[in-house]
């Protein structure tokens, strides 16, 4: 609840003598969102406006966020996660492996550390690097071969991912042993 938050934090700055100190909302925020939170009184100063600004919302929108899940300072790998509710991340880079039945159709993923062997023989990665070291690895892809290789990969789906209802039986998406583990571990530092 944004207007809630943000008049928690409001008391906050207030308290601590930062009434000057401006608060900015985002998060999937449109006209209506805006007017309501505005209606309401939150003490919201300015709002940013992405995937609403750019996408109409009957075509299909992918919203992301850069989430920070590891640092690496001489060699040795410190590991990050965020427990927020509704913002969990899990740690590590990764790799997205996906299966495929004996139909030709995607039947579940697994992630795994990005440097992790495949969980099994038949396992496709889903992952390529782009940019290393600031660099970006190999020429860019024009968008007729985006768009093929998308046009390709949707049509390896079930159909009842493609439909606008929720398919009778989600489909699975499994976390490596490797990365449960990690995490577990982070959790644990925190109690």
């Amino acid at each position: 609840d944004l207007g809630e938050l943000a008049r928690g934090v409001r008391n906050i700055l207030d308290d601590a003598g930062f009434s000057a100190t401006k608060i900015l909302a985002s998060g999937d925020l449109n006209e209506w969102s805006i007017a309501e939170l505005l209606t309401s009184g939150a003490p919201i100063d300015s709002f940013g406006v992405g995937t609403d600004l750019t996408t109409v919302r009957d075509a299909p929108a992918l919203g992301v966020v850069y989430k920070l899940v590891e640092l690496e300072e001489n060699g040795v790998v410190d590991f990050k996660m965020k427990f927020s509710d509704g913002k969990v991340t899990w740690p590590g880079r990764k790799q997205i492996w996906r299966f495929f039945g004996e139909d030709g159709l995607a039947a579940g993923d697994v992630v795994t550390l990005r440097d992790e062997p495949p969980p099994s023989t038949g396992a496709v990665p889903l992952l390529e690097p782009v940019i290393r070291d600031g660099r970006r690895v190999g020429p860019p892809t024009s968008l007729e071969s985006l768009r093929e290789r998308t046009r390709l990969a949707v049509g390896h789906l079930p159909s009842a991912l493609k439909g606008r209802t929720a398919p009778p039986t989600p489909y699975s998406v499994e976390f490596s042993a490797e990365i449960r583990r990690i995490a577990s571990e982070l959790r644990a530092e925190l109690t």
